[in-house]
């Protein structure tokens, strides 16, 4: 926290008593948290490399809680795939709201209608079984008490296979009488379906999931993530902008299996395809055998260079980076790369845009990737020359998520956030003529932001050479004339922000989503 200047949070604070050892712990990779009846899994504990499984049980009837028992959650190489939507305005007058019910978790839903509750919040389920080892886990649990109303017995169970590198989530259901299902998961990933809609591929900005289901009832489809035709439907809830349903839908079906499998496509074996557990009752299900089955192990980069430089930020474990062109019609750089196994450098089929690095250890493929972002229309393109930037600090990092690289990849849809008054500084290395300084803001069609621009030849002495406002009508970039100044280090610090109907500024976030320095 210190070294990248992140407030800490209370959550994230540690005690400890005496000295700290210097050993690593060696942590369970698996833990059920009682009472709650939460189960966690995972094969590793680094977050941007790691397959994590999330299950929950427990009591429905909870204030401020959610009609979610039985949901669960996927993460996959620092993304989430299987998706909680969160929190509701609750200020939203009235019930059955989407993101409370269980058509808005990733869960069964019975015979939808129009009732506000869509599962009985006299339900509780336990976590029945939790059993782990080095390669494998499983976790299960007796979800009769939401739909006790419409079936005899409902099980939900979560499981590793493959030596950690795929997850089973499966749905167990006994019904005297015939039903109508749906089974859904709620993700951010763009989906695209097989012919046969038996497989569906998960893409999150190039991480990519296979989902495959196993068992022989039903078919995947695509649905958005608000409620069914008959369901409630307040005005003014969130609209879950970003978001789909994974679902599969079945019609008069009485005792039925669900059972899918998620795979990270990292995971692929080299020439090969995914080993697809049998279709078993979670009664029958057993851990793999240590002795027979070894945690699926991924080979690593250990250096990663665009032109002869080390990518900003690499990190063996993490797989995917941004890079900004200088200019549209920039040439494709080139890419060196080492590792623990074979690598192969493949360009894109059209550029600008991705390439992807390929290493493999004969028996499993690790994919790295590395998005080029094509600068908007900006001075670059009337004679002038974008600055490099050696170094970026800010003032302070109050959202981890909107870190001060984000106002530098060429990318309107991140930025970087500070609590104004709040700066972000950027080194050029050496003292350079700065002509003109180009700002984008987040919201800067709906507010204008306020803020002063200071340089530096010796990082100690401060020039102020700009201050005012920008003029609120445009996310796109906005050019502020510095006058040809030398300095190596250029400081912005933004102090307020002009809402629309005021001439008054008044202290808020200071998010510029992009920043670009030219000289002539």
């Amino acid at each position: 926290m210190i070294e990248n200047n992140i407030i800490p949070h209370f959550r994230e604070m540690i005690a400890c008593v005496g000295d700290p050892e210097t050993e690593t712990s060696e942590l369970s990779l698996d833990r059920y948290y009682r009472i709650i009846e939460t189960v966690s899994i995972r094969n590793s504990w680094d977050t941007e490399s790691m397959l994590w499984g999330g299950l929950h049980a427990g009591e429905t009837d909870v204030t401020h809680g959610h009609l979610d028992t039985g949901n669960f959650y996927i993460d996959s190489f620092g993304d989430r795939f299987a998706y909680d939507l969160g929190i509701e305005n609750y200020n939203l007058a009235g019930g059955g709201k989407y993101r409370h019910r269980a058509e808005g978790h990733n869960m069964l839903v019975f015979n939808p209608d129009d009732q506000l509750e869509d599962i009985l919040k006299t339900g509780y389920s336990k976590i029945e079984r939790f059993e782990h080892n080095d390669v494998s886990a499983i976790v299960t649990t007796n979800t009769t008490g939401n739909y006790s109303n419409y079936v005899e017995n409902v099980e939900r169970g979560m499981r590793f296979v493959n030596g950690r590198t795929s997850i089973v989530v499966q749905d167990e259901v006994k019904s005297e009488k015939e039903n109508e299902v749906y089974w859904f998961m709620h993700t951010p990933a763009t989906v695209t379906l097989s012919e046969d809609g038996k497989t569906a591929i998960l893409d999150i900005k190039g991480n990519r999931m296979e989902a495959k289901l196993l068992s022989d009832v039903g078919k995947f489809e695509v649905m958005e993530a608000k409620p069914l035709p008959t369901s409630p439907n307040p005005v003014g809830q969130n609209k879950n902008e970003g978001f789909c349903k994974l679902a599969i839908h079945l019609e008069n079906v009485k005792d039925f299996t669900i059972s899918v499998c998620f795979t990270p496509l990292v995971y692929t074996p080299v020439g090969g395809t995914i080993n697809y557990p049998e279709v078993t009752p979670m009664a029958q299900w057993e851990l793999e055998d240590p002795e027979k089955v070894s945690v699926g192990v991924l080979p690593r980069l250990d250096s990663l260079k665009i032109d002869g430089k080390d990518v900003a930020g690499f990190r063996p474990d993490m797989n995917f980076y941004v890079e900004a062109l200088k200019k549209a019609d920039s040439p494709i750089p080139n890419i060196e790369a080492t590792g623990d196994g074979k690598v192969e450098i493949i360009p894109p089929a059209q550029w600008p845009g991705s390439v992807e690095i390929k290493i493999s250890n004969g028996i499993f493929e690790n994919v790295y990737g590395i998005r080029f972002n094509v600068p908007p229309r900006s001075l670059a393109d009337e004679g002038y020359t974008e600055l490099d930037i050696e170094e970026i600090t800010a003032s302070s990092v109050p959202q981890e998520a909107n870190p001060p690289k984000s106002a530098f990849d060429n990318d309107f849809e991140t930025r970087f956030s500070v609590q104004q008054p709040g700066w972000i500084c950027v080194d050029l290395g050496k003292a350079k003529s700065i002509h003109y300084l180009s700002m984008a803001f987040y919201l800067g069609n709906t507010r204008a932001n306020e803020f002063y621009v200071e340089v530096s030849e010796d990082g100690t002495s401060w020039i102020k050479v700009w201050q005012g406002r920008d003029g609120g009508t445009s996310t796109e970039l906005q050019n502020f004339d510095l006058k040809g100044v030398s300095a190596r280090w250029v400081r912005i610090t933004g102090t307020g922000i002009v809402n629309p109907g005021s001439d008054t500024a008044v202290q808020g976030w200071f998010s510029p989503t992009e920043i670009k320095l030219y000289t002539k």
